[in-house]
């Protein structure tokens, strides 16, 4: 899906995570856009080879702090 846009200039997404379970998968993707990385997850339904249905959240390393409860349960996101 990322590959046929068109756009000549974006750097290649790459894929960090694949997990599937029947008609459900998971992605993990780094996306690097000007000087900012993008982390994306995907969750995708598939029916047929085709997908049908898709939900994403994005992220990028050091812009989404833990909230102070959670502070102790998770260390920042660092960029490889």
């Amino acid at each position: 899906m990322n590959s046929d846009d068109g756009d000549a200039d974006e750097k290649p997404v790459r894929v960090l995570r694949i997990l599937a379970d029947g008609d459900h998968v998971l992605t993990e993707v780094e996306v690097p856009q000007d000087h900012v990385l993008h982390r994306a997850v995907s969750l995708w339904t598939v029916h047929d080879g085709e997908v049908v249905e898709a939900r994403e959240y994005w992220t990028g390393p050091g812009q989404d702090p833990a909230p102070r409860w959670l502070a102790g349960f998770v260390k920042p996101l660092a960029a490889d």
